[in-house]
């Protein structure tokens, strides 16, 4: 059986180091395992590569000039995404919520001017998936497949809707 759970470092085109774990009936594991494709392989629940994908598809929209990332978030969303006053979330750019420095909290609340702290959060960066909807009319696993599953080649590949 493969393993589930494998890191490979390349440098300069040699593998400099490379670890394969057995994470069987760990209930991390459990929590994050999905069904199998068509050829038995394990679906599994990669939560942080969509931070990446996200990253990479709004660089797309920026190249399409369907996306603006000096632009306040609200431009695309509205007002009232976040949980602060308008005249603090107009001042919150695309930029901001790529970069992890929007200075929302966790509950989208406010923390800092934008720009002036790094925090890794979820919720905020999350925002950006109903943006790049709007943006592009349609839904991320359809903009996914359209701008990258297809043209790549990818297989079993999908999103988890998630609440946050």
């Amino acid at each position: 059986m493969p393993h589930p759970l494998s890191l490979v470092i390349v440098q300069n085109g040699e593998i400099v180091a490379e670890g394969y774990w057995s994470l069987g009936g760990s209930l991390l594991y459990r929590a994050f395992k999905g069904d199998e494709n068509s050829s038995g392989h394990i679906i599994e629940d990669v939560a942080s590569l969509q931070k990446s994908l996200i990253a990479m598809l709004a660089a797309m929209a920026v190249e399409k000039d369907m996306l603006n990332l000096s632009e306040p978030v609200s431009t695309y969303l509205g007002v009232g995404w976040s949980d602060i006053h308008p005249d603090q979330e107009a001042e919150i750019q695309v930029a901001h919520l790529l970069a992890m420095t929007s200075g929302l909290g966790t509950s989208l609340e406010y923390e800092a001017a934008p720009g002036e702290v790094w925090r890794y959060n979820t919720n905020a960066y999350s925002q950006l998936v109903p943006l790049l909807e709007t943006v592009t009319s349609l839904d991320i696993s359809e903009l996914t497949n359209k701008w990258l599953v297809s043209p790549l080649g990818m297989k079993d590949s999908g999103w988890q809707r998630r609440f946050w």
